[in-house]
């Protein structure tokens, strides 16, 4: 075996299951496929070490028994289809590849090192699926791994969103057949050099950046995609990335290419060999494309469509738009200069706007720049005399910090902190202009008509129905989440709440769901297939105290990434649940049923 980086040997069974390796001078001659064998060499192996060797069967990789220094690694399940060894984050011993091993399976899954790989042989190995998946580290040194032979890279990197570089110029891709999720969630990294890697074999691409949402660029000038069948997704959510040179990229035998630029709201550019992206075979463009309107004005877009201040401050709104963009449930908010712009459509109902004295201020634009004291102080003389209203100006606690307006007699100022909470709980508001942050702002509220509430700008929903606890019935289906990065006890302590409707929630962005449905002891079942759960941190009492809760449905997005491990209260309580264990209720049973976790996965 060439070793060009002077790492330890690995040793490897011959075709007839026979291992051959040497310990200090001593000969092992095994049969891996005889447990007295195997037995025998464990035996006279921790005798003359002095440590603790055992046997391991791989599920994956050739499905080899691999022997381990249990100080170094240790057994874990996965259910029926996964059995894998684990090296011990923080047992101080540099990680040495495990005799016989020809899997990397989850290997380094969850570690909080920066890895010194510097002693780490992986000439045998043919699968690193999920190797490094949910490693926290900001930077990882790969540059000796030997992967001529590795088959499958799925997974990876899977969220490793710390990882801000990563070096992969020496990683021999040329048996590649799997490189799905790749780089799934890997939400930090600014670039990534793949011209290298060759892929002619490969056939599965999905989701290989998924979500990816600082890349600006990727080379992938070198990929052949002669054999890809699958791309869905592949792109998705990449919402920096400017341009894509796929001219090496051919479709000849792909079968999906569904999302595989959805959410590229910044892609102007798709560089391909032929005048048609991808040929004739793939789905249509809109099943591509969605959410990238940039690239094709024709398409679906979701992007700047809502006003927003400048970086000054400055604001400007019409009426004309705002029917628009009720339609497509999108509020006005101030750009990077604080210019905000928005028009009475962003305060008033269309009946409120119906009446007469409302009719000539219909195509009226009010402009502002928030920064500004005196042209806040402008607005409000301008609103007051054209409405007969009072409103007024609240700087954000929460969220952005911005500066708010709101109708005095629809909102009230609360708290030490002082934030906004609705004064009429029957009434249908809209969003104050230019908010944020919804923090206790419908507290101890019910009934409330959110028919008008349009929350695609939002970034903090923490609080926002506590204590409400006479409601019954919430339906949210028509909130947009796709910003809101706290949802901390969103729904605490609502006592009476048997049906909620957050189906349409998406939590890409979300890091927080500390005591998210704390208390909400009426609940039977809770929705939450589209839940993303990639970038939370936070899981702590989220579902504590719900003592009716049967089922919680959750999809592939979900996942329980680095430090919500040791969140214990995240089911405390939640004893209909199944194989609810009042010992073990931490966060680390978010998982399917079937291999004892809590939840229940949804294809």
């Amino acid at each position: 075996m060439k070793n060009n980086f002077n790492l330890p040997k690995a040793p490897i069974q011959n075709n007839e299951g026979i291992l051959i390796f040497s310990y200090e001078n001593t000969e092992f001659v095994v049969d891996v496929n005889s447990k007295e064998s195997r037995e025998e060499c464990n035996r006279e192996l921790n005798r003359i070490s002095g440590k603790h060797y055992e046997w391991c069967k791989e599920t994956e990789g050739k499905n080899h028994w691999v022997l381990y220094d249990t100080a170094m690694y240790s057994k874990v399940y996965g259910g029926d289809d996964l059995n894998a060894l684990t090296y011990n984050s923080g047992c101080g011993l540099v990680p040495i590849i495990p005799i016989n091993a020809t899997s990397c399976t989850a290997m380094f899954e969850k570690c909080e090192d920066i890895l010194d790989l510097s002693r780490f042989n992986t000439h045998n190995i043919v699968t690193m699926s999920d190797m490094f998946a949910y490693y926290r580290g900001a930077e990882l040194d790969i540059s000796m791994l030997d992967t001529g032979k590795v088959e499958s890279f799925t997974s990876m990197f899977f969220c490793c969103n710390k990882l801000k570089e990563l070096n992969l110029l020496n990683l021999d891709t040329a048996k590649a057949v799997d490189m799905g999720c790749m780089f799934w969630n890997c939400s930090s990294l600014i670039e990534l050099d793949l011209s290298s890697f060759s892929t002619e074999l490969v056939q599965n691409m999905h989701h290989m950046f998924w979500n990816c949402r600082n890349l600006r660029t990727v080379d992938l000038s070198s990929f052949s995609t002669v054999n890809v069948k699958d791309m869905e997704g592949m792109f998705k959510d990449c919402r920096k990335l400017y341009k894509l040179d796929l001219s090496s990229f051919s479709t000849e035998n792909l079968d999906d290419a569904s999302q595989m630029f959805w959410g590229c709201k910044e892609l102007l550019e798709i560089k391909t060999a032929d005048k048609e992206p991808f040929g004739i075979n793939v789905p249509t463009c809109d099943v591509m494309y969605k959410m990238c309107d940039l690239l094709n004005p024709a398409l679906e877009s979701l992007l700047a469509l809502a006003p927003i201040q400048d970086k000054k401050g400055n604001l400007t709104f019409t009426f004309d738009d705002i029917y628009s963009r009720r339609e497509l449930a999108l509020a006005p908010i101030q750009d990077e200069r604080g210019n905000l712009t928005f028009t009475l459509c962003d305060i008033f109902t269309k009946r409120e706007l119906a009446e007469a004295r409302f009719n000539v201020l219909f195509n009226e634009v009010y402009e502002v720049n928030v920064l500004s004291e005196e042209s806040r102080e402008k607005c409000l003389k301008e609103l007051k005399a054209d409405t007969g209203k009072e409103f007024a100006w609240l700087k954000e606690s929460r969220g952005k910090e911005h500066w708010v307006l709101y109708d005095t007699d629809v909102f009230e100022v609360r708290g030490i902190d002082e934030y906004l909470h609705i004064k009429k709980p029957a009434c249908a508001p809209h969003i104050p202009v230019n908010a944020t942050a919804c923090h206790l702002m419908f507290r101890g509220c019910s009934n409330i008509n959110f028919s008008n509430f349009y929350t695609n700008n939002v970034v903090d929903m923490s609080y926002m129905f506590y204590n409400a606890d006479n409601t019954v019935k919430l339906d949210l289906s028509g909130f947009d989440t796709s910003k809101v990065e706290t949802m901390e006890a969103m729904f605490s302590n609502m006592y009476a709440l048997k049906y909620l409707d957050i189906s349409s929630f998406s939590t890409e962005r979300l890091t927080n769901m500390d005591a998210m449905f704390n208390n909400c002891v009426s609940l039977v079942n809770l929705d939450l297939t589209s839940f993303d759960t990639g970038s939370v941190l936070n899981m702590a009492d989220t579902f504590c105290g719900c003592e009716q809760l049967e089922e919680i449905l959750v999809s592939d997005k979900w996942s329980v990434c680095w430090g919500i491990e040791d969140g214990d209260c995240t089911f405390d309580g939640a004893k209909k649940l199944p194989n609810y264990d009042h010992a073990t209720t931490g966060a680390d049973k978010g998982y399917d049923i079937r291999y004892g976790g809590y939840l229940f996965r949804v294809k």
